[in-house]
C-alpha cells in the first residue's frame, strides 16, 4: 500500500521592536525564493498581524512531515533560527498536520444548507 503524504505547516510567531522590524522583514524577503525552490515546499509567507504591529507570522507549507524535518535538520533553516533570535518575545512554534483542506464549494456548500445567499 502507497504511503499517503499529508501537507504540514510550520509556524513561527515572532515578534519586532521598531528596530528590528525592516530586519525581519529583509530576512523574510531574502528566503521566499530559495525556500520556495526547495522540492516539497508548497509556499511560504510572512503575515503581520493588523491588530498588534510588530508580531509576525513566518509560514512554510510542506508536502509532508518528512520533508519539514529535511527542512528544519537544513543548514538553511537557520535563517529561520535567526529570525527566531531577533523576536523581541519568546517566538511561538508549530508544526500542523492538514487532514482535511476545503474551498469555496465547502463554503457554498454550507450557506446552502442554510438557505444563505453566497
Amino acid at each position: 500500500m502507497a504511503q499517503v503524504w499529508r501537507p504540514c505547516r510550520l509556524k513561527v510567531q515572532i515578534t519586532s521592536t521598531p528596530s528590528s522590524r525592516e530586519d525581519i522583514l529583509q530576512i523574510a524577503r531574502s528566503q521566499f525564493g530559495p525556500v520556495q525552490v526547495i522540492p516539497g515546499c508548497l509556499g511560504t509567507r510572512l503575515c503581520e498581524d493588523i491588530e498588534q504591529s510588530g508580531l509576525f507570522i513566518w509560514e512554510e507549507t510542506w508536502t509532508s512531515l518528512e520533508l519539514l524535518e529535511q527542512r528544519v535538520a537544513s543548514d538553511s533553516f537557520r535563517i529561520v533560527l535567526a529570525l527566531m533570535d531577533i523576536s523581541s518575545g519568546s517566538p511561538e512554534i508549530t508544526v500542523n498536520e492538514v487532514i482535511n483542506e476545503h474551498g469555496m464549494e465547502w463554503i457554498t456548500s454550507i450557506r446552502q444548507k442554510q438557505n444563505i445567499n453566497v
